[in-house]
């Protein structure tokens, strides 16, 4: 599965959603739906209603071939409801962006931590037949990659490397920013450009 991970500022979160209503996507939500219907984010005004939403799926019409699928879900705090299945309908790109957090040391924030990806098939709602991600969406998923890594910074750990966008190098510069626990006692192995 094509995936990228980072570390995020609200700043480069934003950035980021910001960037992919402005390319014709729209953004929806992963969250608990009371109906079997999920909300489409298609400006910066419906993306205010969210403000500290985790998760994403990113639609574009020369991409989708049919509706993202619904299930079923008794949630234990929430109640019944629905939820969207992953890898089903689509095909959609998927993002997950935490927010900052606070931070016990001297007044600064924990970056958050957040990924784009997409899957390498998907399975249709209507039979069984596979939807692969078309050249359209491995592009936009490339260009989200490549915005997020720009001006950025990489840390490589034992397993996995994770990128620094922007505003959360500059937040680290700057001791605004902290990044998480795991993660401290790498130091930056290469910037980007």
């Amino acid at each position: 599965m094509p995936e990228t991970d980072f570390l995020l500022a609200d700043a480069d979160r934003l950035r980021l959603l910001h960037w992919s209503l402005e390319q014709g996507a729209v953004l929806i939500p992963g969250q608990h739906y009371f109906e079997p219907r999920y909300e489409e984010i298609r400006t910066r005004a419906d993306l205010e209603r969210f403000p500290s939403e985790r998760q994403f799926f990113v639609l574009r019409s020369d991409w989708q071939v049919e509706p993202l699928e619904m299930r079923p879900v008794n949630n234990k705090y929430l109640g019944p409801g629905f939820y969207i299945a992953q890898r089903y309908g689509g095909p959609a790109a998927s993002y997950l962006v935490y927010p900052e957090r606070n931070s016990e040391v001297e007044g600064r924030s924990i970056l958050g931590r957040g990924n784009i990806h997409h899957y390498p098939h998907y399975f249709s709602t209507v039979g069984e037949n596979r939807l692969d991600p078309g050249p359209a969406l491995k592009r936009f998923y490339a260009e989200a990659t490549r915005q997020m890594k720009s001006q950025g910074a990489k840390l490589k750990g034992k397993r996995r490397v994770v990128w620094i966008a922007r505003d959360g190098v500059r937040r680290l510069e700057s001791k605004q920013a902290v990044v998480p626990e795991e993660w401290a006692s790498q130091t930056v192995e290469t910037a980007s450009t």
